[in-house]
């Protein structure tokens, strides 16, 4: 039987190699050269029960520093440069042409050490792990270290979301229902706009590594936990966690906040931010919003109403 890392290592390797994503991976070559530590695959389409005909690959681009990261962004260095330094991920979106066929990704440029803190307990938000504490693959890395590594990033971001899910379930709770639970911790420290059926999509697609993973998990975190397992498929919790669950709480609300904070650097590396939120709405609730030319202008002064009335009527996990 594998223990975590191997079962990690496997589903990191594993998976469906497109003539998609090895395009993206020689774009990523290309533009950053020897500073590409990782290319990261992550999101809806890893998996082909839960990509949609409208989605396209998201990824994690892990380089050694900025500074050499950034030098063909030419006249926008110095922006981007700054931007990377502050509330990391920079996100990015692309479009490629290979083959006669058209790509479209969106990629977070991040640092090294900048994944390791936002991986760590010392992160200030779970805008990273909370994605990174689902399943992903690996479709480059420039050596085995860099491997190793991101095992460790992704355990811990694994480990992270299910401490955090404990104190939203009751004392006794099967396996499936602490995945459904630990998958659900980024919507709650993040806004974001998902089918209702999203969490449940996540889990059948992938049912077979998280259950693998999230056992190992629970038998690690057992002991300081107060978790043990019954006959059958329960678990029970022996000892209340109502005193780190404020903590845990406040948290979320913070992490919300700082994902707020992100919106005006998306606006400024991304040229159709603005269209891809509005159609993200679309596709996920099929609410149509149509901007005023002031609003769509200046979506951060003029377009919070749209904000708050889908919050209000519950669209935003």
């Amino acid at each position: 039987m594998k223990d975590i890392k191997g079962e990690i290592r496997e589903s990191l390797l594993n998976f469906e190699k497109t003539d998609e994503i090895e395009a993206f991976v020689e774009y990523f070559k290309n533009l950053f050269g020897d500073n590409l530590l990782l290319v990261i695959f992550y999101g809806s389409c890893v998996s082909k029960l839960t990509r949609k005909e409208t989605s396209y690959p998201d990824f994690y681009v892990v380089v050694k520093n900025y500074r050499d990261a950034l030098r063909k962004f030419k006249n926008k260095r110095l922006l981007y440069f700054l931007l990377c330094k502050i509330l990391p991920p920079t996100v990015f979106f692309l479009k490629i042409e290979r083959n006669g066929k058209s790509y479209h990704c969106k990629f977070n440029l991040i640092s090294k050490n900048h994944l390791a803190l936002y991986t760590s307990s010392k992160a200030p938000d779970m805008y990273i792990f909370g994605r990174l504490g689902k399943r992903i693959a690996l479709p480059y890395f420039s050596s085995e270290k860099e491997v190793d590594d991101l095992i460790l990033f992704h355990h811990n971001s694994l480990r992270m979301n299910a401490e955090m899910a404990l104190h939203f379930l009751p004392l006794r709770f099967e396996l499936d229902e602490f995945i459904k639970k630990a998958l659900s911790m980024s919507y709650l420290g993040d806004y974001r706009i998902e089918r209702d059926t999203k969490i449940e999509e996540l889990f059948e697609a992938e049912k077979h590594f998280y259950r693998r993973v999230y056992s190992l998990i629970l038998d690690e975190i057992g002991t300081e936990k107060g978790i043990v397992k019954n006959s059958g498929e329960f678990y029970e919790r022996i000892s209340s966690l109502e005193s780190e669950k404020i903590r845990i709480e406040k948290f979320l609300k913070k992490s919300k906040r700082r994902s707020v904070y992100r919106w005006p650097k998306g606006i400024l590396t991304v040229g159709n931010y603005v269209d891809y939120l509005l159609s993200k709405v679309e596709r996920a609730k099929g609410i149509k919003i149509e901007l005023t030319p002031l609003e769509r202008k200046y979506p951060l002064i003029f377009g919070w109403k749209h904000f708050f009335k889908i919050k209000r009527e519950g669209h935003l996990k």
